[in-house]
């Protein structure tokens, strides 16, 4: 084994432990195991369980099938994870600790969920998942998760059925049309959704660009082996008429 392959499956299972007590952690914070499954970060954090425990178990069993297509899924859930995050840091947070409905300094399980688990998520993407494998096409995919949770809320909504935690009937504000408005609502989803088109160009371009470096890398080492070859043939041409000549000189002087 080497000393890669140990790192990863040290830093996939140091994952999956800690990502399950995050959820657990988050689960007893809210009281409720469906409340707490209502919110997309809980979701976001049992889907990157899921898929690191099955690339835990593909690392450990040198599986070699459907490389591509799980490098899709897990790609598309480091997107899912990072929409987590920024989401809650840069717009759930600040409006919370504006309206003192949170304080400054979060609990274990909500760092846990917001911070350590979509970064140890994404970090593990960056350090050991294969580059090189996303097309163009692929971009698509990524919305899968945002587009279904967000279908399930008003689904959910519209047969009366409650999401989130309290007198909530959506388990976000920016999803619920009688604190933003409708027109609101449509913003936020605009929003997210030109955010994980963003995210999802982005992942492309760059493993586009590694897969591109690389090929050109191959030619030019190609390229390099071929001009060595050509030279080492000419020397020998060179040295065998070199050769040839000499003996004709010789043969003509003994004549």
């Amino acid at each position: 084994m080497s000393k890669k392959l140990i790192s990863s499956i040290v830093f996939q299972s140091a994952f999956i432990i800690v990502c399950l007590l995050g959820i657990v952690l988050f689960i007893h914070r809210n009281g409720a195991f469906f409340d707490a499954m209502s919110y997309f970060t809980l979701q976001s954090n049992v889907l990157c369980l899921i898929v690191m425990a099955i690339s835990l178990f593909r690392t450990v069993a040198g599986s070699t099938s459907h490389v591509r297509s799980f490098h899709v899924v897990k790609t598309g859930t480091t997107v899912a994870i990072l929409v987590t995050f920024i989401v809650y840091h840069f717009i759930l947070r600040p409006v919370m600790i504006q309206f003192e409905t949170m304080s400054d300094t979060p609990e274990l399980s909500s760092i846990l969920v917001h911070y350590v688990a979509p970064l140890w998520f994404f970090a593990n993407y960056l350090l050991f998942e294969p580059k090189g494998a996303l097309r163009e096409s692929d971009g698509i995919f990524f919305y899968v998760f945002p587009v279904i949770y967000i279908s399930l809320v008003f689904a959910s909504v519209f047969i009366g059925n409650r999401w989130g935690i309290g007198d909530l009937d959506y388990p976000y504000p920016f999803l619920d049309p009688g604190v933003i408005g409708w027109l609101g609502v449509m913003t936020a989803i605009t929003v997210i959704a030109f955010f994980v088109n963003f995210m999802a160009d982005l992942f492309i371009v760059f493993e586009l660009t590694i897969d591109g470096l690389a090929k050109r890398r191959l030619l030019f080492r190609s390229s390099g082996n071929g001009q060595s070859s050509i030279l080492s043939i000419d020397s020998i041409s060179i040295s065998v008429l070199k050769r040839k000549s000499m003996l004709i000189d010789a043969n003509e002087s003994v004549i």
